[in-house]
């Protein structure tokens, strides 16, 4: 008599803890030779390189280099002139972190790094002083390799099996994607030439990620905006008039009417948007993928180098990474029960996990208004040039079937303005109050005690001037919230087929335990039960068996 079994293997990932905060970092830049002496610093940004994280003495370490793009007044001159400088890996940062506990080697970590705030000033000899704020997050899940009794059938007996259908998400593999990205961006003919190039954003967007046989894939466009001095126009020179002559020539001047057309204004300050002026695909090979696994992906810039080489004309080189993971989700059927119709019966080893089960998931979508006013002490407000915004999720209440979010959001604007001397200049604000947000949403099936994770990101900002010390700005924030349950779960692992237990007097045999032998291996062999062979040899552990170790078996005749 014997019976086949059919089990799957699954890594289930199990959320451990998390942690945010910050980390201040300080750092001195020096100006290329050639560039002039810094006058006043405008605006001031960086943008995060990061490395893998690893694991020292049981804490999470967060490694990486930030660039760091500046643009400020020149020095000299009578007309202000603008430059824009460029300081690649200017800052090297170190961030432990303490996730409250142990963290084993085969823990996934998820982090990700930010820069908050980069505070900037003039120092001596042509140098800059650099303040940021980095702000870090960092998630753990431990990776529970486990297998999963999915069928049970006899060869020569009838056997009846109970099954319940789970909803797995399954842990297939990491990702980490990276690909440098050549674009050529070209001005319309209306736009103005450039003649200094201060700045170049870039915002990745993706439109699809698809796993092949043995490949992920990920598709996606890139916007840019560009921001620069233009060539101004050459004043015109007063056309040379020969004296008039005689009285005619006196009366005609009356009548002499100039119908020339004055050249158009040329804006200091040119802020072009180039959308889709590029598009991307990374693709990495991973063996033994399937096309209804799913890819979990986020794509960032982590370096971007431009010139203009011509003055219509901008190569720009983007460094673009994207991490997640791939997990196979389904509907999985496991053993709940099984039994014989005869005197065996089937022996089913049964395990507690705390499985992670998605309890209620939504993408929500909110407008955050305001109108902040600014200090007296900046220029005044003419026309808004670039808006970084991020949202900070600072609240997450959890009820019955609701989830209430809360935080704000954060804004650097870099503006044209006007000074006491009527002069126009560029300026800057950091703009951290005025943009707060709190909503409750409907979600079916969330109870408190769950985890919740909500992913917030700005979808679009649009600042406008109100008047010259307030702003008006209406931002669309996108919320991915999902809950997510810990369930206790017990779960079938292995199935032997038992018989009924020798009566006295039966002959026994002795077994030396082999290496790779496990009680319910022999119990299965020997057409007998883990409980009874524990019983009758006195075992206190049922899990380990020593290699040399004698069991007494009682033959079944």
């Amino acid at each position: 008599m014997s019976i086949n079994v059919q089990e799957r293997v699954l890594k289930i990932p199990i959320p451990l803890s998390g942690a945010d905060g910050s980390s201040v970092e300080e750092c001195t830049l020096e100006l290329p030779p050639g560039f002039p002496e810094v006058h006043k610093i405008v605006y001031a940004e960086g943008l995060v390189c990061p490395e893998e994280p690893v694991f020292e003495l049981g804490q999470v370490i967060l490694k990486g280099t930030v660039d760091i793009g500046i643009i400020y007044a020149a020095k000299g001159g009578e007309q202000l002139a603008f430059k824009g400088v460029e300081f690649p890996k200017a800052l090297e940062y170190v961030i432990p972190v303490d996730l409250g506990g142990e963290v084993a080697p085969q823990t996934q970590i998820s982090a990700s790094v930010q820069v908050e705030s980069v505070t900037a000033s003039a120092g001596k000899d042509k140098t800059i002083k650099c303040d940021l704020v980095l702000a870090y997050e960092v998630e753990a899940a431990q990776l529970t390799e486990t297998r999963v009794l999915t069928d049970i059938t006899g060869a020569d007996l009838k056997v009846n099996v109970t099954k319940e259908s789970k909803e797995i998400k399954s842990f297939v593999t990491p990702l980490a994607l990276e690909k440098a990205i050549e674009a050529s961006l070209v001005l319309a003919k209306a736009d103005p030439p450039i003649a200094e190039l201060l700045r170049v954003g870039v915002k990745p967007r993706i439109d699809k990620s698809r796993c092949l046989a043995g490949k992920v894939i990920v598709e996606g466009e890139l916007d840019f905006e560009l921001l620069y001095q233009p060539q101004q126009p050459e004043p015109p020179q007063p056309e040379q008039k020969d004296e008039p002559q005689g009285e005619e020539s006196e009366a005609d001047e009356d009548f002499l009417t100039d119908f020339s057309e004055a050249a158009p204004s040329v804006p200091k300050i040119v802020k072009k948007e180039i959308s889709a002026g590029a598009k991307f695909m990374l693709s990495q090979d991973v063996s033994g993928l399937k096309p209804d696994m799913t890819p979990e992906l986020k794509v960032a810039v982590t370096g971007c180098t431009a010139k203009a080489v011509a003055a219509e004309k901008v190569e720009a080189t983007v460094l673009l990474q994207a991490k997640g993971a791939v997990y196979e989700e389904f509907s999985l059927e496991t053993v709940v029960s099984a039994e014989t119709e005869g005197e065996e019966r089937v022996d089913l080893n049964r395990r507690l996990f705390n499985v992670p089960q998605t309890a209620a998931e939504t993408h929500k979508e909110l407008v955050v208004t305001g109108s902040p006013g600014i200090a007296a002490s900046k220029s005044e407000l003419k026309d808004v040039l670039s808006v970084r915004s991020k949202p900070k999720v600072s609240q997450c209440k959890v009820a019955q079937d609701k989830i209430t979010v809360g935080g704000k959001v954060h804004l650097d604007v870099l503006y044209l303005g006007e000074n006491e001397l009527g002069e126009e200049v560029l300026d800057s604000l950091s703009i951290d109050h005025g943009f707060e947000f709190k909503e409750t949403f409907e979600l079916a099936g969330v109870e408190p005690g769950m985890l919740v994770k909500v992913d917030a990101n700005v979808t679009t900002a649009a600042v406008n001037v109100l008047d010259p010390f307030t702003l008006e700005a209406n931002i669309l924030v996108t919320l991915d919230i999902e809950a997510v349950d810990v369930v206790e779960t017990e779960l079938v692992m292995e199935a032997a087929l038992a018989v009924p237990a020798p009566k006295d007097g039966a002959s026994i045999r002795v077994v030396v335990v082999q290496k790779g032998d496990t009680l319910w291996k022999l119990a299965r062999q020997y057409g007998t039960t883990v409980e009874f062979l524990a019983e009758y040899n006195k075992l206190e552990d049922t899990d380990e068996l020593a290699v040399g170790q004698r069991l007494r078996i009682p033959s079944v005749g």
